[in-house]
């Protein structure tokens, strides 16, 4: 189930970074979802942090019920990872708003030009 929604959570991150439907993209079947709550994702304005919280939610159920008997450190190393990617996420996303400058893309455009013509 854990890896399903950890795939689901890289569909949504790469739907919101392309202005693409999260559906589009290739990911794990979702078979521990309710085509409800799917339908319900797709039209959540914060779908990224609800497929968090609900794999949050799984890595802390799983270590209450000891399937998984891990110590409290890892736990907390697994939640402090999933942080960073959420904040490599949000940077990601930064360069798909922020439009480069005209001037700017024109110069690296005739670098290219110049360095495949030289070499």
């Amino acid at each position: 189930v854990l890896s399903r929604m950890v795939s689901l959570l890289l569909a949504v991150s790469m739907g919101e970074i392309s202005k693409l439907d999260f559906q589009t993209f290739p990911r794990m079947r979702t078979n521990s979802l309710d085509p409800q709550t799917l339908l319900w994702l797709e039209t959540a304005p914060a779908k990224q942090s609800i497929v968090l919280q609900w794999i949050q939610k799984h890595i802390v159920e799983a270590h209450r019920s000891k399937t998984v008997d891990i110590d409290a450190p890892i736990v907390s190393r697994v939640f402090q990872e999933f942080s960073n990617g959420i904040v490599h996420f949000a940077e990601a996303k930064k360069l798909t708003t922020v439009p480069l400058p005209f001037e700017f893309a024109q110069i690296i455009w005739l670098k290219l030009i110049v360095f495949c013509l030289v070499c």
